[in-house]
């Protein structure tokens, strides 16, 4: 369901981060890994989806690492490639 936002009022981007990690992430296993770049185009496609602005990458994780969610960021090494994620979330399926 598309979130209607009335005309001339801005959306809280925070709002909508949070949703997207409610609706599409899991934060049962505190072992779960995820790269970051994987987690923002799960973010971007959220916001496709609902016809919303997706904020910047760099927003994104200021946001996502601000909600006081049992998660760490650090580079992770995952599929032979080390790069920037978290560990204790991943998408859901």
């Amino acid at each position: 369901p598309a979130i209607m936002i009335p005309q001339g009022m801005a959306f809280d981007d925070e709002k909508i981060i949070v949703e997207f990690a409610s609706e599409k992430c899991d934060f049962s296993d505190k072992e779960a890994r995820i790269f970051t770049q994987d987690l923002f185009h799960a973010y971007e496609d959220f916001c496709h989806e609902r016809k919303l602005q997706a904020v910047e990458m760099k927003k994104f994780s200021e946001i996502f690492n601000g909600q006081n969610i049992n998660i760490e960021k650090k580079r992770i090494n995952m599929n032979g490639q080390n790069l920037q994620g978290y560990v204790g979330v991943r998408l859901k399926d």
